[in-house]
């Protein structure tokens, strides 16, 4: 009642709603209203009934607290605030936890409350400093504070701990993410978006238990199953692919969300210690066609990423010059031809926009010329023999040159 239903949230969700179909609604006097004698058409003002959802939030809270206080024959109701002397402290509140660092409800009097402190690295716990509704100040050394609840004001103080050290971390990383995935399957042979995690250590690692996310707001959003190790230990220097599917039921490395193609997204890996969260790895990915992936280069793993056309699925990452940015060049301004299909398994068909016949130079990135000849509209060239890449076809007519990119399968 303090979190979900607390009224200002209600009426925020209510207005943005709002927002949404004023347009429309304003387009409309007349609308259905359900009346005693049933659905009838009437005149009537929308704001009105949106006015009564609010009233509504406004006083939800109140009569749920009177409901439960009479069904359950409990006391009444009084302030209750739980918080600390140092930032991001969160809370077990009767064994239920509270992610908020400073919290204020109500709660019913005579009840039993236990607030147990989640305590951030680098402090250690020193006491509770309880006031209650008089003001009367007590010192509780418990980690957990156990009261028969009467109202009050709950602060538990902490102190720097010397001893601390940072908590040594799996030496994991992210290695691949692709996005557009069209070359490789799942054991449900559905190729599906995919992240590649690399276990730098010497030992296997374990990745049960973790999270993997897309969201830097929610780093939590899918958690790794703790439950099937055969499927989630990463071998020393070995690799694991993660399936970003949106279909969590086909299995533990199945995750609740898929990778975006358009809007480039934040992709992290982390590990709940000790109540807290630490992130292992984190990137953001750029945006990718088919048949590239982002991948990680570097030999020390320092985070150097780049796109690459030749995607290595669980195996080190090879570099190709991918086609994303790659664009289509004229001396002149000119268009010259069209190719098609693209990408190409075996001929290689020619369309020309107003030549009879062009030069055709086919070559590969670094530059070596692999075929040679003339063309006519409608002709085509076999490429067949090349091996799978990413290819140029420069075309030279007589006034000009253009240089179209095409992709071998």
């Amino acid at each position: 009642m303090e979190t979900t239903f607390d009224e200002n949230r209600v009426i925020n969700l209510l207005n943005e709603i709002v927002s949404y179909i004023e347009p429309d609604a304003l387009e409309y006097e007349n609308y259905l209203r359900y009346t005693d004698s049933g659905w009838k058409m009437e005149v009537g003002s929308w704001e009105e009934d949106i006015e009564k959802m609010r009233t509504f939030a406004r006083q939800r809270p109140a009569n749920i607290y009177r409901h439960l206080k009479s069904y359950f024959k409990l006391g009444n109701i009084a302030p209750v605030r739980i918080h600390s002397n140092v930032a991001n402290v969160t809370y077990l509140l009767n064994d239920e936890k509270l992610d908020i660092s400073d919290f204020s409800a109500n709660y019913f009097e005579g009840q039993e409350l236990r607030i147990t402190p989640v305590i951030p690295g680098g402090y250690r716990f020193k006491h509770w400093e309880i006031r209650n509704t008089g003001g009367n100040v007590k010192i509780d050394t418990q980690l957990t504070c156990k009261e028969t609840f009467s109202g009050g004001d709950y602060k538990a103080i902490l102190e720097p701990d010397p001893g601390w050290q940072e908590p040594l971390l799996p030496k994991l990383y992210l290695n691949e993410i692709c996005a557009t995935n069209s070359q490789y399957v799942d054991e449900f042979f559905e190729s599906d978006d995919w992240i590649e995690l690399y276990n730098d250590d010497i030992t296997p690692v374990d990745i049960g238990g973790m999270y993997i996310s897309d969201s830097r707001e929610d780093l939590k959003k899918y958690r790794i199953p703790a439950d099937e190790p055969f499927k989630t230990t990463i071998a020393a220097k070995g690799y694991l692919i993660i399936w970003a599917d949106g279909q969590p039921e086909q299995g533990a490395l199945h995750t609740n969300f898929s990778l975006s193609t358009s809007v480039m997204e934040t992709v992290s890996l982390s590990q709940e210690i000790n109540g807290h969260l630490h992130v292992i790895d984190s990137v953001s990915y750029k945006s990718h066609v088919k048949g590239e992936t982002f991948a990680r280069f570097s030999s020390d793993l320092d985070g150097e990423w780049k796109l690459t056309s030749r995607p290595t699925f669980a195996a080190p990452n090879v570099f190709a010059i991918p086609t994303t940015g790659v664009s289509s060049v004229f001396s002149n301004g000119e268009h010259i031809a069209a190719i098609y299909p693209n990408p190409v398994s075996g001929m290689l068909w020619f369309s020309l926009t107003k030549y009879q016949t062009v030069n055709v130079k086919i070559v590969n990135l670094t530059g070596n010329s692999l075929v040679e000849c003339q063309v006519s509209n409608g002709d085509g060239i076999d490429v067949s023999f090349l091996p799978a890449g990413l290819y140029l076809a420069v075309i030279h007519s007589l006034e000009g040159k253009q240089v179209l990119k095409f992709i071998k399968k």
